[in-house]
Order: C-alpha cells, then sequence, then structure tokens
C-alpha cells in the first residue's frame, strides 16, 4: 500500500490531476485541438465529500461546448464494487458535466456483469496482463476477444491496453477494438507536443498521467 492511499494527500494529489488535465485541454483548445482526455482517480477520492462540487468548479474553468464530451474519468473496476448505488449517482452527475467514466484494468478483478448493466460507463479498458501475450496464449486471447464483445453488447467503447507493437494493434482491429493505448501507437511525449503528432487526431482519448 501506498503511504498516500486513503489520505487527504491522496485528494489533493487527484485534485492536482484533475487540474492539470483542464491546463493542458484549455491550451490544446487554444492551438485549435479539442479531444478527450483520460485521467485515473483513485476510489477514495472519487467517494470523498464535495467530489462532485469541486469538478463542477473545474468544468466551469474548462467550458465545455453542450454536448461536448471533455474529460473522462477512470476508476479500477473493483473500486466500481464498493457501492453501486453511490457511483452510479455520482457517474450521472458527472455526465451533467460532459464528463464520462472509464472501468480501468477490466478483466483484472471481479469483472462482475452486474454492475456492468447497473452503471453508465462509456468505456471498458481491457488489462494489459491480457493483451501482451494474447497472440501466443489461448487463454488471453479469449479474455481480449470476451471483453471486446461485451463491450459492444453494452454498447460501450473498448480500448486495449499495453499495444506494444503494430503487430498487436491490427490483431486487435481485426478482433474488433478500434481503441488502444501504447507504444505500439505513440510513444510517451510532452503536451506541447501533441498538436504536431502525426496523423494529429481530431478526436480522441489520451492519458495525460499513467
Amino acid at each position: 500500500m501506498r503511504a498516500v492511499d486513503n489520505t487527504d494527500l491522496e485528494i489533493e494529489l487527484g485534485e492536482w490531476v484533475i487540474a492539470s488535465a483542464v491546463d493542458h485541454l484549455l491550451r490544446w483548445r487554444e492551438a485549435g485541438l479539442r479531444i478527450e482526455v483520460g485521467i485515473n482517480i483513485s476510489a477514495y477520492h472519487l467517494q470523498s465529500a464535495g467530489f462532485v462540487p469541486r469538478l463542477h468548479e473545474q468544468a466551469q474553468r474548462y467550458a465545455p461546448q453542450p454536448g461536448e464530451r471533455w474529460l473522462q474519468i477512470e476508476v479500477l473496476e473493483t473500486a466500481a464494487l464498493d457501492d453501486i448505488a453511490r457511483i452510479s449517482a455520482l457517474i450521472a452527475d458527472c455526465r451533467e458535466l460532459g464528463i464520462g467514466f472509464a472501468l480501468d484494468d477490466f478483466g483484472s478483478g471481479y469483472s462482475s456483469l452486474t454492475y456492468l448493466s447497473q452503471l453508465d460507463v462509456d468505456t471498458l479498458k481491457i488489462d494489459q496482463s491480457f493483451v501482451r501475450d494474447m497472440r501466443s496464449d489461448k487463454g488471453d486471447h479469449a479474455v481480449v476477444q470476451g471483453i471486446i464483445a461485451l463491450a459492444r453488447a453494452f454498447d460501450m467503447r473498448c480500448v486495449a491496453e499495453g499495444v506494444e507493437s503494430e503487430v498487436i494493434h491490427q490483431s486487435l482491429r481485426q478482433m474488433g477494438c478500434e481503441l488502444g493505448q501504447g507504444n505500439g501507437i505513440a510513444l510517451p511525449m510532452p503536451a506541447a507536443a501533441l498538436t504536431r503528432w502525426q496523423p494529429a487526431p481530431q478526436e480522441g482519448t489520451f492519458d495525460l498521467l499513467s
């Protein structure tokens, strides 16, 4: 366990991540690039008192257009199991601000179909432990294929983590997964370099912090 887990410092760090994401989004927008950014938020921070009002202040800073999806909050799938009703209400409040949710590292925890049907999340992120060896491990391949099918059944986006080669990238596309993250797509780069990245995306999801 990290020293900051379940402490006020963990909340402060999470608030810094959100504020930094908004800072970058504003700079990118000034440069002509409008994208949706994904950030990781801990369960403790997510369920802390005043989370939504503080997030509303950041949304006012960014001032999204009506219907614009500008931020995606990524939470570990196990975090959503603590209190489904509370998380569902929180997701609904955030959605009104143009903020979506993703279940991160999907497949590495409980992977309950119950909360997939109850939580209005936008995206499933396939844990990289399955993606990395899926071409040589039949079990990993089956898990990846199954998660892609689940995402399609629940009308969610599916993002594969750990796409470290063009071969894996193309294999995922053939399986029906159009979105991914990893060195096989692009190496880590400074925020200012994103607008010069070729091919420059007009929309998409990027991790600000990993």
